[in-house]
C-alpha cells in the first residue's frame, strides 16, 4: 500500500472509531461514489502534496495537505455537517 494512501486509511479508521453520525459512510477518495441515500456522508481526500528541498540541513520535507468532506442532505444540512465534521 502506498504511503498516502495509509494515511487516508488511517484517517478513515479513526473517525469510524468515533461513531459520528455518518457510521460506515467513510471513504477515502479511491472508495468515493456520492449517492444521496448514503447521506451522511464523509470522503478522505488528498489535497495536495508538495516536496520542499534543502529544508534543514538539505533534508527534504513533504508537506501533505488532507480534505475531510462532510456531505448531507437534510433541511438544515449547514448545521449537521457543522457537527459531523
Amino acid at each position: 500500500m502506498h504511503p498516502r494512501e495509509t494515511i487516508r486509511e488511517s484517517f478513515v479508521a479513526l473517525i469510524k472509531a468515533a461513531k459520528t453520525a455518518a457510521g460506515d459512510n467513510i471513504f477515502n477518495m479511491h472508495d468515493f461514489n456520492l449517492f444521496i441515500e448514503t447521506t451522511p456522508t464523509i470522503n478522505i481526500s488528498i489535497q495536495s502534496e508538495t516536496i520542499e528541498d534543502g529544508d534543514d540541513y538539505g533534508v527534504r520535507r513533504r508537506v501533505l495537505t488532507l480534505n475531510v468532506e462532510c456531505y448531507a442532505t437534510y433541511a438544515d444540512s449547514t448545521r449537521f455537517v457543522d457537527q459531523l465534521a
